[in-house]
């Protein structure tokens, strides 16, 4: 009975340590380099992703909410127009990138998490974390199966 549960525990781990290197699913907005995305009037609801500007980025009118970070990368061009962004993290434009401002606003909130720039916060969903799960769950295992042991030895069965 003990074994069995400390084989459901090891598997448990396992899986989890498996979990820990796998990649997490994201769904960013992303213009590729060479393409181009304008919104004239219109509007975004980013859901809190980031928006990743490798080609070309038109905002004309247009307005980006719920943005996380907006990353401007070398070859990238953000149009700002009179177009308006707001995000909750940072607003990077990286060397080669170009962010033309023209009219545009950019407003910081806290729909996706603490307003203004700042360093992220590891969470459940990260690695390390999950990692440190695994492991302290198979030290719990081996630690609770050598107790078993003991026990059953001072019983007699173990002898």
């Amino acid at each position: 009975m003990a074994m069995a549960a400390a084989r459901s525990s090891i598997a448990f781990a396992l899986l989890l340590g498996a979990l820990a290197v796998a990649p997490m699913a994201r769904a960013d907005v992303s213009i590729p380099a060479g393409g181009i995305m304008g919104l004239a009037s219109g509007g975004v609801d980013a859901a809190c992703t980031d928006l990743i500007v490798t080609g070309t980025m038109n905002l004309d009118s247009g307005a980006f909410v719920n943005v996380r970070d907006v990353i401007v990368q070398p070859g990238g061009v953000l149009n700002g127009g009179s177009g308006s962004i707001t995000l909750s993290r940072n607003f990077t434009v990286l060397p080669g990138g170009q962010y033309n401002v023209q009219g545009s606003s950019v407003a910081y909130n806290t729909n996706c998490g603490l307003g203004g720039p700042q360093t992220p916060i590891p969470t459940l969903g990260s690695g390390m974390l999950i990692a440190l799960s695994a492991a302290l769950a198979l030290l719990a295992t081996f630690f609770l199966g050598g107790v078993q042991r003991r026990r059953d030895t001072i019983r007699g069965v173990g002898k």
